[in-house]
């Protein structure tokens, strides 16, 4: 989800997200928290959430990390569908409050407490030199390593950016809803709001589907590969198997003539041909073990923030 936008998502897996237009991401500043308050009115949208973020560093004990914070709503977890592991999500009450109230997500509890088996609930930790009580713990979303702190957008605009405009405004939607619909009637809704349109509208639909049909490209792209070094490999060893013939035609006529069946000459050059495939096999895997071990070790590693 990029900076200064609207993000909205189905009931069921797919979504909708609207963002500021790339050009004009770091000026834009329309967005306000009435926008999102007259969002989550309209009869199609379950919920909306404003969204103020940050980065930050969080220190617990000795320890201090990079931290991705993010100013939302009490309906920020009905939107991202958010699955509670232990505690409470903070409600209208602590946003009304600016409270220092905190919600993390599995993976921060996981680096900010590795030898914390027990519930991290009640603890206090620093963000910057601000602390937060944490009150529950959710699951991480999808399979990022991201550590994510939420507050109340509150908070985030009070205490930590100083500024009151909004990033983003992430909303759900009926699943009966018709993304593309949906999109376009949310697209005319805050034109009609804001006078013109400062923003765009980005669809989680189609973002998942170009993940989806990207990934199956891959997948036949690798079959194909995968096919291809088969059938190469299969004719190497059949070019190797047939040089060991010919250069052994001598042990070969010696073992028929002690007795040997040409099934029994066929049987040990099958399996000649199994163990080279499975030797030159298990080497492969090693090999690529060790550089894709080197590769993860020495290489940078892109954290995705969101909005």
């Amino acid at each position: 989800m990029v900076d200064d936008g609207v993000s909205m998502e189905t009931s069921g897996s797919a979504g909708i997200a609207a963002t500021a237009a790339e050009e004009k991401a770091e000026q834009i500043t329309t967005l306000t928290v009435g926008d999102a308050n007259e969002l989550a009115k309209l009869p199609y949208v379950v919920a909306a959430t404003p969204m103020s973020s940050s980065t930050s560093t969080v220190r617990v004990g000795d320890k201090e990390v990079s931290v991705m914070v993010s100013g939302v709503g009490y309906q920020h977890f009905v939107t991202r569908n958010s699955k509670l592991l232990e505690g409470r999500f903070f409600d209208k009450r602590s946003v009304d409050d600016l409270a220092q109230d905190a919600v993390i997500d599995a993976n921060a509890k996981t680096t900010l407490f590795p030898h914390e088996y027990g519930s991290v609930i009640g603890k206090i930790v620093l963000l910057k030199d601000m602390p937060v009580r944490i009150i529950g713990v959710v699951k991480e979303m999808g399979e990022a390593k991201n550590l994510e702190v939420l507050l109340p957008y509150t908070t985030v605009q009070t205490r930590m950016t100083g500024s009151r405009s909004l990033q983003s405004i992430m909303a759900r939607v009926n699943d009966t809803m018709d993304a593309a619909e949906a999109e376009k009637m949310v697209t005319t809704f805050l034109t009609k709001r804001h006078g013109e349109q400062d923003f765009v509208i980005f669809n989680i639909d189609s973002w998942q589907n170009t993940i989806q049909a990207t990934t199956e490209t891959f997948a036949l792209l690798i079959a194909c590969i995968a096919g291809i070094s088969l059938f190469v490999g299969g004719i190497g060893v059949m070019n190797i198997m047939l040089v060991a013939v010919s250069e052994r035609t001598n042990e070969i006529g010696v073992r028929m003539a002690i007795g040997a069946r040409r099934s029994d000459i066929l049987q040990q050059f099958l399996i000649e041909a199994v163990l080279v495939c499975l030797l030159g096999g298990l080497l492969g895997v090693l090999i690529a073990a060790v550089f894709g071990m080197l590769f993860a070790q020495f290489s940078t590693e892109f954290p995705l923030i969101p909005a």
